[in-house]
């Protein structure tokens, strides 16, 4: 069985420095940990922070077949502290690589379950493939 994940990828700049996240890449990497086949459905950009977040989700055996590479700048949620040390996050999305992928691409032939997370985006589960 494969998961299919999709979702963005961006990089976290936290005030001790750039981290790769965003929920479904994270979720992408922990099911690679755990030994499930899981592929990763995005587009991840050409520059500096897409190179790192690309080697990160490989590293953990995420597979980015599905996923498109993009010469749009990776999107960048900036971290800060308030004094109780509450976070909050300033995103840097639109024109960025994240969703920038053909949805005219044929993915296959798999069956596939979709969710929606309550953030509003859309999840499939590849639960069959032909081949």
């Amino acid at each position: 069985m494969s998961i299919w994940v999709c979702g963005e990828v961006l990089i976290d700049i936290l005030p001790t420095g750039p981290v790769v996240g965003g929920g479904p890449a994270n979720t992408a990497k922990a099911l690679a940990r755990l030994g499930y086949e899981v592929d990763f459905i995005d587009g991840i950009s050409s520059d500096a922070y897409g190179v790192a977040a690309r080697k990160e989700l490989e590293r953990d055996g995420v597979g980015l077949s599905l996923a498109l590479s993009s010469d749009k700048p990776t999107c960048t949620a900036t971290v800060t502290l308030d004094s109780n040390g509450s976070a909050s996050y300033e995103f840097l999305i639109d024109g960025t690589a994240t969703f920038d992928f053909d949805r005219s691409r044929d993915v296959g032939s798999a069956r596939h379950d979709r969710t929606q997370s309550s953030d509003g985006r859309s999840r499939a589960r590849k639960i069959r493939g032909d081949g």
